[in-house]
């Protein structure tokens, strides 16, 4: 399941922007993202997220989730 976010504003780095899409989709599944989908202009490295580069993305939109295998393994865990 993914968590859709875009912010346009241009006074936050694209780093900033994933934090506050994965703090959202913490606060409302209560876990934590494990993937991330961005566009190129907003490919970054993040801790503890997968980031994929999607050209269907725009850019400043990012989609936080998991893939459902992953979350399979998460329950298995």
């Amino acid at each position: 399941m993914y968590l859709g976010w875009y912010d346009p504003d241009r006074k936050k780095t694209s780093a900033q922007k994933l934090s506050d899409a994965s703090a959202r989709y913490r606060r409302k599944w209560g876990r934590d993202a494990r993937v991330a989908i961005v566009n190129a202009a907003d490919n970054v490295a993040m801790d503890g997220i997968e980031v994929r580069v999607a050209a269907h993305v725009p850019p400043n939109t990012f989609f936080v989730g998991e893939d459902e295998e992953l979350g399979e393994d998460r329950m298995a865990a």
